[in-house]
């Protein structure tokens, strides 16, 4: 279960999960983990239990910064957008006039 130890010892280190996903670790399936825990010490599932929440609370706020910030973008883009329109059709009507 390298992986999972991999993941901890990195969310451990750093606390950042941004950073974590940077370098490109991931949890291994929920099944996996279950069993691989079910196998240690009652200490060690403590701990390792404790940095998944942790973690797992980390993602989560994560997530919902990136869908927010997804959402501003895509409403400057749409801003942008309906400005850019406007000019074109500003510049049309200023065209007309002029003939």
């Amino acid at each position: 279960m390298d992986d999972l130890r991999i993941f901890i010892k990195a969310w451990d280190d750093t606390g950042d999960i941004a950073k974590v996903l940077e370098q490109g670790l991931s949890l291994p399936e929920t099944d996996k983990i279950q069993s691989f825990l079910a196998s240690l010490p009652a200490a060690e599932q403590d701990r390792i239990k404790a940095s998944l929440t942790t973690a797992m609370v980390a993602l989560e706020a994560y997530a919902h910064d990136l869908e927010r910030e997804t959402a501003l973008i895509k409403d400057q883009i749409n801003q942008t957008v309906q400005s850019a329109k406007a000019c074109l059709s500003y510049n049309s009507a200023d065209q007309i006039k002029r003939k």
